[in-house]
């Protein structure tokens, strides 16, 4: 008899003893969800702070450049972010200079209307993921609601100087002035970015625009003989003055670069080396430096193109 009571006392002790760490095991499972639950909460709080904070700040700039605009523009102030779509009404009503011109929507009909007192409306168009951006003028307000139709592809313009960035311009390109002149009277803004590079930002409605083509000097004799390979094996020979920028290097890889089909053109951040001893040279802050203080110059002067690396 008091055997069986032994093993009945054992028995309950057991059973107690695993009800126990049972419940024990329930209430450190409870208390750890709602420890989840208070920092779920905590990081949804401290997300909608951050995003809150980000909003003002974002609001803070918005109030600033639209009191900016407000007082450069006389009073008028148009900001959207729209859908672009390809537009083809300036060159379906036959008008020469439609290669800039936008169609906004109806409802930036009622923001845009004390425009007409400020002259011809251009505004800037610029794409927030890659900071791009370009100017355009207004064609009409026949886009759909929440687009902006643009065309294939300010300041008034004074000057601008252009640039030729592949070796074929060189050699197919024979009058440049009357090529110019197509070009630009098919625009009435230019922008840095575009296929023809001015100022900033300019207008050519109503103007004289003095242009240059910015071709290096060509010297017969003298001076640094400079020559630079390319990767596929060319080479681009000048003959520079030693005091002549070092941007000159730059520009006349970039007249001397050759684009086969299906490849890319010539990355901005290309550098320029020189092997005996080895230097490389960046764009930043070459056109403030001459060849000669650079350690350029030689009689004959030998540069790589290098690219930057993936």
């Amino acid at each position: 008899m008091e055997l069986d009571l032994d093993r009945a006392a054992r028995r309950f002790a057991k059973d107690t003893s695993a009800r126990a760490k049972e419940a024990a095991s329930k209430r450190e499972k409870l208390r750890a969800e709602r420890e989840a639950t208070r920092a779920i909460a905590a990081r949804r709080e401290a997300a909608k702070a951050a995003e809150e904070a980000a909003a003002a700040a974002a609001a803070a700039v918005e109030a600033e450049h639209r009191a900016a605009d407000l007082e450069r523009n006389r009073g008028v102030y148009y900001s959207e972010q729209l859908r672009p779509i390809l537009s083809r009404a300036a060159e379906e009503r036959g008008i020469v200079r439609r290669c800039d011109k936008a169609q906004l929507p109806p409802s930036a009909a009622a923001s845009l209307s004390d425009a007409s007192h400020n002259g011809v409306a251009a505004f800037e168009i610029s794409v927030p993921a890659t900071g791009a951006a370009t100017h355009a003028t207004l064609l009409d307000f026949g886009a759909p609601e929440g687009a902006i139709g643009l065309p294939e592809p300010l300041l008034r313009g004074s000057f601008a100087r252009f640039q030729p960035v592949e070796q074929r311009f060189r050699l197919e390109v024979e009058d440049v002035k009357a090529l110019l002149e197509s070009e630009l009277m098919r625009r009435t803004t230019l922008s840095v970015g575009d296929t023809i590079l001015p100022e900033p930002a300019v207008s050519l409605i109503d103007t004289d625009l003095e242009a240059d083509t910015s071709l290096l000097p060509l010297l017969s004799a003298g001076g640094v003989l400079l020559s630079i390979r390319c990767p596929d094996g060319s080479r681009c020979v000048r003959r520079l003055e030693p005091d002549a920028p070092l941007e000159a290097a730059f520009l006349l890889a970039e007249a001397g670069w050759v684009e086969q089909p299906g490849t890319a053109p010539l990355p901005p951040a290309f550098k320029l080396a020189a092997q005996f001893p080895r230097r490389v040279f960046a764009r930043d802050g070459a056109a403030a430096v001459s060849l000669a203080a650079a350690g350029l110059g030689g009689a004959q002067e030998a540069l790589l193109i290098e690219l930057p690396s993936e």
